[in-house]
């Protein structure tokens, strides 16, 4: 108990700026956005991350910061929210929230005394209010309480400034919009498709494609595994190729589901593999092995870092037509699009980068210069400055 004690007096004497994140530890973009600010501003801030969810979320023993979540639902937590408000109100220290995702356990950041509340806006979060009222009512209260929101996607940015236009409480000018794109983690490490290896692979008549999003509904795997089925049962993966080998990264509730749906049709020369959670280098080795890589999201308003990977490792890539035409202009030629939860299109879209696959992997290797340009970890913390620094 003693121990405990000392621990809080050395927590509320040190005289370093507090920065706590409120993010869900599950979601990469935001456990790597934390990790790199943790490491950046370790010897200026103090930097905590709490979460509300803890029975909701499963979470991947790859993630190294893990350890350092403190859980809303815990005694933990109402130790650590009475020593930040007596650093409040005993000490002239500045506070500063981070909630990623605009959703229930951003409301934290309403309960922390804090002199900044910073926002960031998954999309989905934003999406969710054109349809479901209660959760439009909880976001325009979270949004009109944040100093600084950032988005990644000029439609979200909209959105946002219908919330704020919209409220009678608080004038739009007090509220900060900043553009800010998540980063890819030790991008440098990223493969080039255009390896031997690969080559190989190809030579041999084998042919990879590639899926990382999670098994939830918004992701709609099960349109990736109706499609190659279908290809399959035309008879197309046997002429072309001697083996194709779909693989299908991540976990999510509906990993069950998918996973008896691929074991419902059998085709010789097609293998659908579910590989559940992965760690960093395994998804290096899986990018440097695969031919294709196809993102089925039924919402994807700014850029997941799957499909921006996957860009610079110089894959051929397909998606759903729901990214804007910032991230398409981006991406160039080198991306091919389809409409959402249409298998039978996705299909065509397959065959056609099959067919021609020599041309799609000439044009995505030219890509790679753009992504490093908007995604690299450096732009990121110069842009980061803006939201953590006095």
């Amino acid at each position: 108990m003693a121990q405990n004690w000392d621990r809080l007096e050395r927590f509320i004497s040190s005289d370093k700026p507090i920065l706590i994140f409120i993010a869900n530890p599950s979601l990469s973009h935001s456990s790597n956005w934390i990790s790199i600010i943790q490491n950046h501003y370790a010897n200026s801030k103090r930097i905590y991350w709490i979460y509300s969810g803890y029975k909701k979320f499963s979470i991947e023993k790859a993630h190294k910061t893990k350890k350092d979540i403190i859980y809303a639902e815990t005694p933990k937590f109402i130790v650590f929210l009475l020593a930040i408000y007596l650093i409040k109100y005993l000490r002239s220290i500045q506070i500063s929230t981070h909630a990623h995702y605009i959703g229930y356990p951003a409301l934290l950041s309403l309960i922390l005394p804090a002199d900044k509340r910073i926002l960031t806006s998954y999309g989905s979060d934003i999406n969710v209010a054109s349809y479901e009222f209660l959760k439009a009512e909880l976001i325009n209260f979270i949004i009109r309480n944040a100093n600084i929101i950032t988005y990644d996607d000029d439609r979200i940015k909209s959105r946002i400034q219908k919330f704020l236009m919209d409220s009678t409480d608080r004038s739009y000018s007090n509220t900060e919009l900043c553009h800010l794109n998540f980063f890819i983690d030790d991008i440098h490490q990223l493969p080039d498709a255009n390896s031997e290896k690969l080559s190989q692979l190809i030579e041999d008549g084998e042919f990879n494609i590639l899926s990382l999003r999670n098994h939830e509904d918004i992701y709609d795997i099960r349109t990736l595994i109706n499609a190659v089925h279908h290809i399959a049962s035309l008879g197309f993966f046997n002429r072309k190729y001697k083996r194709v080998k779909v693989i299908i990264a991540g976990y999510g509730s509906e990993f069950s589901n998918n996973l008896r749906l691929s074991k419902e049709k059998l085709f010789d020369g097609l293998e659908v593999v579910m590989t559940g959670g992965f760690t960093r280098i395994k998804l290096l080795e899986m990018l440097k092995t695969s031919h294709l890589y196809i993102s089925t999201s039924l919402s994807d308003s700014g850029f997941a870092s799957s499909t921006i990977e996957a860009l610079f490792a110089g894959l051929p890539v397909i998606t759903s037509n729901t990214y804007s035409e910032q991230f398409l202009s981006l991406s160039n030629v080198s991306i091919e699009t389809y409409e959402p939860a249409d298998f039978c299109m996705l299909s065509k879209m397959i065959m056609k980068v099959a067919n021609r696959y020599p041309y799609y992997l000439k044009k995505a290797s030219k890509n790679k210069k753009r992504i490093y340009e908007s995604f690299n970890k450096n732009r990121f913390l110069h842009e980061c400055a803006k939201l953590y620094e006095p």
